[in-house]
Parts: structure tokens; sequence; C-alpha cells
């Protein structure tokens, strides 16, 4: 596991819509910080969308050793390669983790109650995001007319899993 990240945390996910599923109608997995480009619906009206595999640190392991020796994510022409698609499948939003950003799931209730709930493993701590997020914007300049509308509407993060 890289250093200084936080990863989506795909067991507690799991179980958290295993343990309400009763009461949950939707389940998005997502880096809250920067939702609108990754967000991704993982569980919707009782149905898994998105496979989260128990192994995706050690997939993740086997897909960056794979660039290393030259995997390519197209074959001749723009052609898209199985391998990698294969080997990126335990992604959400084409990313498992961020050093900047913190994964959480967006849940939806039956009831129309909604929440973001901070999923991750590994660690950085509140003042590390505050000035990776400082750094990102100075980079980025703002957040532009696609995320920024997205990104205003995003609620605080409520708790923990």
């Amino acid at each position: 596991m890289i250093n200084d990240m936080k990863y989506y945390d795909y067991k507690k996910v799991k179980s958290f819509i295993e343990k309400h599923k009763n009461i949950i109608d939707s389940v998005s997995l997502g880096m809250h910080e920067d939702w609108f480009w990754t967000a991704q619906t993982v569980y919707e009206k009782g149905v898994y969308k998105h496979d989260m595999p128990n192994d995706a640190m050690q997939r993740e392991e086997i897909f960056i050793q794979k660039r290393k020796e030259g995997l390519s994510m197209f074959l001749e022409g723009l052609t898209l390669n199985p391998e990698f698609d294969e080997l990126t499948k335990h992604r959400i939003g084409g990313i498992l983790g961020s050093s900047w950003a913190t994964p959480v799931i967006h849940v939806v209730y039956f009831d129309g109650d909604e929440e973001y709930i901070e999923c991750s493993i590994g660690d950085h701590s509140i003042d590390d995001v505050t000035s990776r997020i400082e750094q990102e914007m100075l980079v980025t300049g703002n957040l532009g007319c696609l995320s920024a509308p997205v990104q205003n509407n995003i609620p605080n993060i409520t708790r923990k899993l």
C-alpha cells in the first residue's frame, strides 16, 4: 500500500450495505472533495452494481507492476486492451484511493434521508487533507464549470464507518 494515501474500504462498505439493506435505496462511492469526477453507484434497489473485491489492494499492486512492465490501455490503434480493463475493474471512477481527498459513501435511504460517510483504509490527518486541497486548488485554479455546481452542493461527511 502506498504510504500517505486513503483507499476505499470495500469490506466496511459491503458490511454497511448488508447490515442496512432493508432501509437503503442506493449507495455511491467516491472522493468527497472531488465527487463530480470520482463517484460511482455501487448498490441500488437491492442489487450490487460494481464489484468491490476484498483483495482490491493486491489487485492494485498487480496492476501497478504490470504497468511498470509496459501494460498499455490500448492495443494497436485505439482498440482498448482487455487485460488493462480486467486489471482495473476493482477501481471506482478509475481510482482506488487518494493522497488528498477522502473516500466516502453517499447513502440514500428509502425515507429520502441522505448522508456522506467516510469509508477509508489508510491515514492522513485533517491538516494534511486541508493542505492538499489548498495545493490542488492552486494547481487547478477553481473547480470549473462542470465540477463547481456539484461540489458546492455536497454536504459534509457525517461520520466514519
